[in-house]
């Protein structure tokens, strides 16, 4: 395990992210860990091992699958041509041998940018269609949760409406229940049709709207009334949603 570290502790302090525009903001070292590190920082590019404690690589892949907002890199001692197969079925998109040159991670790595910039555009072109649609009527939609649903999605739903007013994390619900919260996010895609925070996030706005045009309350209160207190943020996410600055809609509102 200390060689393991040590491995770990050199690609973080000798290679030059920098230069590549990126910054290491977590580190795991077991794959339990590293799902709840993607819960709680939302990177957007992962590196990670095959073999390790706990929970392996591909394991820890299957429980958050990239391509929803992040890619993954796999970097490894292990060449059996399963597991090369097994995570590029998983949404990996490259599988580096150790020793790593330099030049190798690095166009890895522009590869994963270069997917990221393209998902980011799709997500802003479906985004900014919503909003258009929404925009008339100053709404923020969530999508319809009415039928039956699984003990632990609909446990996730009474949690965000129950909780959104406050800073929640899905780790929180995931350690009361004793499951991972990559497996919750992953039943609640399947059963919802979008992410946790991205349903949290609509709710919270539906609520703000509701609050500005209703009562005229102030808007960094609402902000902190909605569970977003940090002004710039709380405003960055009703424009997406709404397509309108929060004042805006407050204005038309009366």
């Amino acid at each position: 395990m200390e060689d393991v570290a040590q491995i770990r502790k050199g690609l973080i302090f000798s290679t030059d992210w920098e230069a590549m525009d990126c910054v290491v903001v977590g580190e795991a070292a077991d794959g339990a860990a590293g799902l709840e590190l993607l819960d709680e920082l939302s990177p957007d590019i992962l590196i990670t091992d095959i073999k390790m404690p706990v929970i392996d690589g591909l394991d820890m892949l299957r429980q958050s699958p990239p391509g929803e907002g992040y890619e993954a890199l796999v970097l490894t001692g292990y060449d059996e041509f399963d597991l090369v197969k097994q995570a590029l079925r998983l949404g990996v998109i490259d599988y580096l041998l150790k020793p790593v040159s330099p030049d190798e991670l690095r166009q890895s790595v522009e590869l994963a940018k270069s997917r990221l910039d393209t998902w980011r555009r799709n997500e802003f072109e479906r985004t900014e269609a919503e909003a258009l649609r929404a925009a008339q009527g100053f709404l923020a939609t969530v999508p319809d949760i009415t039928g039956q649903h699984s003990d632990y999605v609909q446990q996730m739903l009474d949690f965000a409406h129950a909780k959104y007013a406050r800073k929640i994390h899905l780790r929180d619900l995931a350690a009361h229940i004793n499951v991972t919260s990559g497996y919750l996010n992953t039943q609640f895609k399947q059963e919802i049709g979008t992410t946790f925070n991205d349903y949290l996030n609509r709710y919270r706005i539906q609520q703000a709207v509701q609050l500005l045009t209703s009562e005229g309350t102030k808007v960094y209160v609402v902000a902190e009334r909605v569970g977003i207190p940090d002004y710039k943020y709380f405003v960055k996410v009703f424009r997406k949603y709404v397509g309108h600055a929060p004042h805006e809609v407050q204005l038309r509102g009366r």
